[in-house]
């Protein structure tokens, strides 16, 4: 009779990775996601290459009744359940200071809390597998060369995959008594979809290469491999091990860059001591947090469009430190776990709505001038558009307000943001360069009118209310005030 086999965290990376192995070996597999595993259709119709079958369960593994139902699949479906393979996680990429309290209760509640409820629910099975003479119960988890140092602003992280590892241990030692082993792998940096972002910064990906002893990235299968042993009868011996899966980078010091392949002499010095490298439970170096899986496509698009709506009313509304994931999780109808596959950290959120309320200003803005004539007659342009979109979204700008309280509050958006303000200026420096092309501003004026017009569309900004016919009186008038017919000329 074939083995059973339960792997989380099984739509994408090293999880899928997983269940190919072991259904290519012919173990039958539970696939357990949040996300999408549609990629497993031809394992659950029995048509896959491999001589496993496969079943799925879509739930969030920090739910108990989640792991409750994959074990239940699993003695249901198969008869059996041999090897348990823990590998859902998230990662939280911020400063000690920076990062919200509740991105790192979210990094222990999935990296470890979760894998406590897995082992939980699977043992009185795995050690009913135990007693067979085939085998025995075998619990793998995915922990990360970042539980066994540090990296920079990766803390939360850090701190959640060095207790999941000596939860390893500790559950090692309790359950080896009754035949079930329990081991965990320690991914370095790997190459999977979800890092496939790094793409748009070489420098970044070669870096993390460059610290790597083999002088490159793990491919999934390969952290799987080690993996399926682990989950295998010829690992009977194997108790309490902390396998890294990384190319070598624990086994540095970090004092020096290792060689390039091929490459002999000296090696130069790192300055600053070794490489940091943030990896989430599939190994993936980064400064931002991602949740493995994808969320169902049926309506990806919608949700996500739910979300921003939301996030972007409370955030203008309460501002960045009264706003939970939590709430925001359930005014969107989802849980907080399917919250974290579109965003992985409330700051990521944060940083969403801001991209897209600049990008909505600015493409409107854009627009607005292509169609008019001259400085005066472009800012006019400006200025209308400024009122119709606030007519249509108010929070819009009001988010525009609050998020100059946020960025003195959180140094963390402060980081982030600092940049962002290249657009702003890049508009209005054409905007007054128009002008004094064509003399409608002296050119000894042209930085008093960029700061004029600043703190003009700030003040508008800030008053904007509910009251429309006051908003656009205040427009008419800053317009009066450009043609400078505001104290003499007619009211219109």
């Amino acid at each position: 009779m074939s083995r059973a086999a339960i792997v989380t965290g099984a739509a994408s990376g090293i999880g899928r990775a997983t269940v190919e192995t072991l259904l290519a070996a012919g173990t039958d597999v539970v696939a357990v996601d949040l996300g999408d595993v549609t990629w497993l259709e031809g394992w659950l119709d029995g048509a896959g290459p491999g001589s496993g079958r496969a079943a799925a369960v879509v739930g969030d593994v920090t739910a108990e009744s989640t792991n409750h139902e994959a074990a239940t699949v699993a003695v249901e479906r198969f008869g059996r359940l041999d090897a348990l393979v823990l590998n859902a996680g998230v990662s939280m990429g911020g400063d000690l200071l920076g990062l919200a309290m509740e991105d790192f209760d979210r990094a222990m509640e999935v990296n470890v809390r979760a894998v406590a409820l897995g082992i939980r629910a699977c043992v009185p099975e795995l050690r009913t597998s135990a007693d067979r003479v085939d085998g025995g119960g075998r619990i793998v988890v995915t922990a990360s060369t970042s539980g066994i140092g540090g990296d920079p602003s990766m803390w939360a992280y850090n701190a959640s995959k060095g207790a999941v590892i000596n939860l390893v241990r500790a559950a090692a030692v309790d359950l080896g008594p009754s035949g079930v082993t329990v081991n965990a792998v320690c991914p370095g940096p790997t190459e999977t979809a979800m890092t496939a972002r790094l793409g748009e910064l070489p420098e970044v990906h070669e870096s993390l290469r460059r610290a790597i002893p083999l002088q490159r990235w793990a491919r999934p299968e390969e952290v799987a491999a080690v993996i399926a042993f682990l989950a295998s009868p010829a690992a009977s011996f194997v108790n309490g091990a902390i396998v890294p899966v990384d190319g070598g980078v624990t086994a540095s010091t970090g004092q020096f860059t290792p060689g390039e392949r091929g490459v002999t002499g000296a090696l130069k010095a790192r300055p600053g001591g070794g490489p940091g490298i943030p990896s989430t439970s599939e190994g993936r170096p980064g400064a931002t947090s991602r949740r493995l899986g994808r969320p169902p496509s049926s309506d990806s698009g919608a949700t996500r469009r739910r979300i921003l709506d939301i996030a972007r009313a409370s955030f203008a509304s309460v501002g960045y430190g009264a706003t939970t994931n939590r709430q925001l999780a359930a005014d969107a109808g989802i849980t907080a776990g399917a919250l974290y596959h579109y965003f992985g950290s409330k700051l990521d959120l944060y940083l969403a709505v801001d991209d897209e309320s600049r990008d909505d200003v600015y493409r409107r803005f854009d627009d607005a001038v292509a169609e008019a004539d001259g400085f005066v007659g472009k800012l006019e342009a400006v200025l209308d558009a400024a009122h119709d979109l606030n007519q249509e979204d108010p929070t819009i700008a009001a988010f525009i307000s609050s998020k100059r309280v946020d960025v003195r509050r959180h140094p963390e958006i402060a980081a982030a943001v600092d940049s962002q303000s290249v657009r702003r200026d890049q508009f209005f420096d054409h905007l007054v360069d128009v002008g004094v092309a064509t003399g409608e501003i002296a050119s000894d004026r042209r930085e008093m009118t960029l700061h004029l017009l600043n703190t003009i569309l700030t003040g508008l900004v800030d008053a904007v209310s509910d009251d429309s016919d006051q908003h656009r009186s205040a427009i008419q008038a800053v317009k009066l005030l450009v043609r400078g017919d505001f104290l003499t000329g007619p009211a219109g």
